[in-house]
C-alpha cells in the first residue's frame, strides 16, 4: 500500500474525552477514557492508541500519522499495524468511513444495536427504573461513613474476617449443619414477607454502597433512583463519573463497593445466626445469609453477568466493554468459521480470553434464565396456582425465542449475501449429529451405590437357649454336619441348683426312711405323706434341672457352613472384644450371653446372596428376576447375579435417624440378589458395592439426575 495514500477513517466528531488527556506525554503509562455517547459505552486506550485516534479527527495520509506518531511519542509503527488497529475502531464504531461502501456494515451495526435495546425492553418488565433525583443535598453527609468502610485498614480487617469465618465453617461443618433450619419453617407467610423486605433494605444498603464508595475517591453520583427489581422496590445510582477516574484501582473500589456491602451483611447474619436459638431472628439471620451470599456468587459478584463483577473484571483485563466485545469475536469466528467473508474485523490481543468468555457467559445467562423461570414455575405448582406459573414460563420462553428468531433472521441474509462455506457446516451438522445420537440411542449400564452384606442364600439361625457362659467349639467358617456340637452354655447357678436339689432329694430321703422306723401313729403318716410329696416335687423339678443342662449344649440344626453372627458397632457389648464381635472368636470365649441371643447360623456355602441397601430414587432401576453384575469399588472383584425379591428396608435404627433429623422422606429399600459362590466374596461381610444393572441412555441419566439433584 502507498503510505501517500489517504486513510479511509475518521474519528466521530461526538465522542467525548478527558480534556486532561492532551497531556498524555506527562504519564506515558496512563489509561485514557473515550465515551460513546450514541451506545453509552466507554473505552480505555494506551497513550499510542489514544494519540492515534485523536490524530484521525482531520483527514490524514499514512505517511502523515507514522511521521507524527514518531515525532510526538518516538515510537515506528508499520502501516499494517494501523490497519489492523483501525479496523477494531471500526468495529467499535469509533471512526467513520471517509468514502461510499462502508454503508451496508453500518446499517447492520445499527440493526444489532436496535434488536439488543429491543431485547433489553422486553426483559424490562423485570427490571423498572423509576426517574431519580441528583443526591448532592445529603449523600455528602455520608462521607465520614464511606472513609470508614473503604480505608484500606477496613478493607484488610473485612478480609480477613471472610476468610476465617470461611475456615470456621468448613472445620466445623457439622455444627453449622445441624443447625439449619427445616424448610417448612422458612416457607411461612410471615416469614416470607419479612425476608422480601430485609432483602428490599440489603439491596439499598447495596445501591448506597456504590455511591459512598463514588463520593469516597472523589467523584459524584450524579443520579439515585428507585428501581423495582422483580417488583421489589430496590435503589439504583449512576456513578459514569469514575469512568474518568486514572486509578483502575478506585474504580474497581466502586464497582466492588456493592458486593462488600452484601458480603458485609452475609457475615454478620453469619455469626447472629449461629449464636442464637431457633426463633424468628434466627430463620431471619439465616435467609438473609443464604439470599446475600448466593446473590453475590451467581449474579452481582459474577463476572458473567453485567453487573459489579463483570465491570470490575472488564477493568482488570483492560477491555472496555468485554461483554459486547467478546460477544462480536465469538459472533466474528463462528462467522468466519460458516460464511465467505471478505473481511473480518476480530481482536488480535486477548482472542481466546474474549472467545472464552463470551461462551461461559452466554450459557450462564441462559442457564440462570431458565433455571429462575423453572423455579418460579415449581413455587406457584407447590401453591397449587399452575396456570400463573405457566404464564411466567410462556413469559420466559417467548423472552428466549424471539431474539434467536430475530438472530436466525440475521444469519439468513448472512448467508444469502456472503455465501456458506458448504464443507464446514457439513462438519459441524455430522459431529451433532454423532453427539445427539450417541446421547440419545447408546445405552450403557447404569451404576447404583449403595451398601452390600454377604451372606448365606439360605440361612438357618442359632441362638442361645439359655442365659449363661457360651464356649464355642467350632470357628467362623467351618463346615459342619446336622447334630454337631456348636458350643456348650455354661451356667454356674443351674449347676448350683441341681447340687441344691441333689442335697434336698437325699434328706427327703433319710426323713422317709426314719419315719418308716417309728412306730406308725396318724401323726406320723400325715408327716409320711408331706415328705412324699416334697421328694416327688423336688425329683420333677431335679429332672427339668437335668433337662436343661442337656439343653445347654448347642447342636448344628443342618449341614453347612458356620458363620459368625456380628454385633454391630453401636450395640457391641463390654462382654465382647472391641474388634471382633462375635461368639466365635477366641477372644470372646466363655464370654456372657443371654438367652435368645444370636450365636450364628449354617447355611449352604454354594449359595449365596447379597443384601444390598439402595435409595428410593434408584431402587427403580432394578425389576426383580433381572440380571445385574455387583462390583466392590476401585477392585476387580464382582460377581453376577439375579434379583430375588425388593422390599422396604427393616432397620429401626435408620428409622429413628431419619425422625430425629426431620428425614422422614427418605426412604432405603433392601435388594435381595442371589449369587454363585466364589472365594473372593467373603461371606458375612458389609461393604460398599455397585450394582451395575438397567441399560440407560446419556440423556435418560442426565434426566434422572437432574430430576435428583434439583427438586424435578
Amino acid at each position: 500500500m502507498n503510505a501517500d495514500e489517504l486513510i479511509p477513517w475518521r474519528t466521530r466528531a461526538d465522542l467525548i474525552s478527558d480534556d486532561s488527556a492532551d497531556e498524555w506525554a506527562a504519564d506515558p503509562a496512563a489509561d485514557f477514557t473515550v465515551k460513546d455517547p450514541v451506545r453509552d459505552e466507554f473505552y480505555r486506550f494506551a497513550p499510542h492508541e489514544y494519540f492515534l485516534l485523536k490524530f484521525l479527527h482531520q483527514p490524514r495520509t499514512y505517511a502523515a500519522l507514522l511521521q507524527a506518531a514518531a515525532n510526538e511519542l518516538g515510537e515506528r509503527f508499520a502501516i499494517s499495524d494501523v490497519q489492523n488497529y483501525l479496523q477494531q475502531l471500526a468495529q467499535d464504531n469509533l471512526v467513520v468511513p471517509l468514502r461510499m461502501g462502508d454503508g451496508q456494515r453500518l446499517f447492520r451495526q445499527r440493526v444489532r444495536q436496535q434488536s439488543n435495546q429491543w431485547k433489553q425492553s422486553v426483559l424490562g418488565i423485570l427490571s423498572i427504573k423509576l426517574p431519580g433525583h441528583h443526591p448532592g443535598g445529603w449523600l455528602p453527609a455520608l462521607k465520614p461513613i464511606g472513609w470508614l468502610l473503604f480505608n484500606p485498614v477496613s478493607l484488610s480487617l473485612f478480609v480477613v474476617l471472610v476468610v476465617a469465618t470461611c475456615l470456621f465453617g468448613l472445620f466445623s461443618i457439622s455444627s453449622v449443619a445441624a443447625k439449619v433450619p427445616s424448610l417448612a419453617n422458612l416457607l411461612t407467610p410471615q416469614h416470607l414477607v419479612l425476608v422480601l423486605v430485609c432483602f428490599s433494605i440489603a439491596k439499598i444498603l447495596h445501591e448506597l454502597g456504590h455511591a459512598v464508595a463514588c463520593q469516597y475517591t472523589g467523584r459524584e453520583c450524579t443520579e439515585l433512583g428507585v428501581l423495582l427489581l422483580v417488583f421489589v422496590p430496590c435503589l439504583y445510582c449512576d456513578v459514569s463519573d469514575m469512568w474518568t477516574e486514572k486509578s483502575r484501582g478506585r474504580r474497581i473500589l466502586v464497582s466492588l463497593a456493592g458486593v462488600y456491602v452484601e458480603m458485609a451483611i452475609a457475615l454478620v447474619c453469619f455469626w447472629m445466626w449461629f449464636f442464637t436459638v431457633p426463633g424468628p431472628l434466627n430463620y431471619l439471620c439465616y435467609s438473609l445469609l443464604l439470599i446475600t451470599s448466593v446473590n453475590t456468587l451467581f449474579i452481582n459478584g459474577n463476572p458473567l453477568m453485567r453487573y459489579d463483577g463483570y465491570y470490575a473484571l472488564s477493568d482488570l483485563a483492560k477491555i472496555p466493554n468485554l461483554s459486547a466485545a467478546a460477544r462480536d469475536h465469538v459472533n466474528g469466528v463462528i462467522g468466519k468459521f460458516f460464511l465467505r467473508r471478505d473481511q473480518w474485523f476480530g481482536r488480535k490481543s486477548n482472542a481466546g480470553f474474549l472467545w472464552a468468555y463470551g461462551l461461559a457467559a452466554a450459557v450462564y445467562r441462559w442457564v440462570i434464565l431458565v433455571v429462575i423461570a423453572f423455579s418460579i414455575w415449581k413455587f406457584f405448582d407447590f401453591q397449587q396456582l399452575r396456570a400463573i406459573g405457566n404464564t411466567v414460563v410462556v413469559l420466559v420462553a417467548c423472552t428466549l425465542a424471539i431474539p434467536l428468531l430475530i438472530a436466525s433472521k440475521r444469519t439468513a441474509e448472512q448467508i444469502f449475501t456472503q455465501g456458506l462455506r458448504w464443507g464446514n457446516t457439513l462438519l459441524v451438522a455430522l459431529i451433532i449429529a454423532g453427539v445427539g445420537y450417541l446421547f440419545l440411542k447408546v445405552e450403557f449400564s447404569h451404576r447404583i451405590w449403595g451398601v452390600a452384606e454377604i451372606q448365606l442364600s439360605d440361612p438357618e439361625f442359632v441362638f442361645s437357649p439359655l442365659d449363661g457362659r457360651f464356649v464355642a467349639e467350632v470357628v467362623d467358617g467351618q463346615k459342619v454336619q446336622k447334630g454337631d456340637l456348636l458350643g456348650t452354655v455354661l451356667n454356674l447357678d443351674l449347676k448350683s441348683q441341681q447340687v441344691q436339689l441333689e442335697s434336698q432329694l437325699e434328706e427327703a430321703r433319710l426323713n422317709l426312711r426314719l419315719l418308716d422306723l417309728q412306730t406308725g401313729t396318724a401323726e406320723l403318716a400325715g408327716k409320711a405323706e408331706f415328705w412324699k410329696k416334697h421328694q416327688a416335687t423336688l425329683r420333677r423339678q431335679h429332672e427339668e434341672n437335668r433337662e436343661m443342662q442337656q439343653r445347654m449344649n448347642v447342636l448344628a440344626p443342618r449341614d453347612g457352613q458356620v458363620i459368625a453372627f456380628h454385633v454391630a458397632p453401636e450395640k457391641k457389648s463390654e462382654r465382647l472384644s472391641k474388634t471382633e464381635g462375635n461368639l466365635l472368636a477366641v477372644e470372646n470365649r466363655s464370654c456372657q450371653v443371654n438367652r435368645g441371643d444370636p450365636v450364628c447360623y449354617i447355611g449352604a456355602p454354594e449359595r449365596l446372596r447379597g443384601l444390598v441397601s439402595v435409595d428410593e430414587k434408584d431402587v427403580q432401576l432394578v425389576k426383580p428376576g433381572a440380571v445385574v453384575k455387583v462390583a466392590i469399588p476401585f477392585s476387580s472383584d464382582s460377581a453376577s447375579g439375579r434379583v430375588q425379591e425388593i422390599s422396604l428396608e427393616n432397620d429401626q435404627r435408620f428409622r429413628q435417624e431419619a425422625i430425629s433429623a426431620e428425614t422422614t422422606d427418605q426412604v432405603t429399600y433392601q435388594v435381595e440378589i442371589e449369587l454363585p459362590a466364589d472365594r473372593r466374596i467373603r461371606v458375612d461381610s458389609r461393604q460398599q458395592v455397585v450394582i451395575i444393572c438397567h441399560q440407560t441412555t446419556a440423556g435418560e441419566f442426565v434426566g434422572r439426575w437432574l430430576r435428583n439433584s434439583f427438586w424435578f
